[in-house]
């Protein structure tokens, strides 16, 4: 059965002066019908979906860029989803109201500065915020834990140098993500077995060059 939705988005963007821009939108979408991804004791290596329930979701994003120089920038972004079902049937025959939609958080946060060093070398560092989620429809959370996963905050480097070599152009780029080697989930879903929580990448390190600025 197709799924239909029904729903409505408002927004702003602009600047004040000319060191300082917004850009800020908020939505709502209600769904009947959703779908739902989930599995089956007899089958726990499938992921099926199906029309699970109706939904309300509504949220909140915005960005923010300041540039007090030309050497210093900031920017800071911010996401908020209120998704709810209204309803939802579950695969042991119970229909739960007002749980929340699993696997999204409620609020994600990034902040990021940059500072050009010279006219050859700027840096960067970002802080990378995502809040807890629910694993499945029911929002339970087991004896062991399961149901539900802990909130992160990741950190990110980055460093870029311009030089010449022979009269060719050329461009190094050195770039850390979670660099203090945080564990966080990456992907969750679903599983009788419960081994539905994915694990995310330990520290990830990259070079790279690139010819032409």
């Amino acid at each position: 059965m197709p799924a239909t939705s029904s729903g409505e988005e408002i927004g702003a963007r602009g600047s004040l002066g000319t060191t300082l821009s917004y850009d800020l939108a908020l939505f709502h979408i209600d769904t009947k019908n959703d779908f739902g991804r989930y599995r089956i004791p007899t089958r726990p290596l499938e992921t099926f979906y199906g029309n699970i329930g109706s939904t309300r979701k509504y949220g909140l994003e915005t960005s923010l860029a300041w540039y007090p120089s030309e050497t210093f920038s900031l920017h800071l972004a911010y996401t908020y989803y209120h998704f709810k079902y209204k309803t939802v049937d579950t695969l042991s025959g119970e229909t739960l109201h007002n749980t929340w939609v699993p696997n999204i958080p409620q609020h994600q946060l990034y902040t990021e500065v940059e500072y050009q060093v010279n006219p050859n070398f700027r840096v960067g560092a970002a802080l990378e915020h995502v809040s807890s989620w629910y694993i499945d429809s029911t929002n339970r959370i087991l004896e062991n834990g399961y149901g539900k996963t802990d909130p992160y905050t990741l950190v990110l480097v980055r460093a870029a140098y311009k030089f010449e070599f022979h009269g060719t152009p050329l461009e190094i780029r050195l770039s850390g993500r979670n660099i203090f080697n945080v564990l966080y989930y990456g992907f969750t879903e679903p599983d009788p077995d419960g081994n539905s929580y994915q694990p995310a990448p330990p520290a990830e390190w990259s070079l790279g060059i690139r010819l032409g600025f």
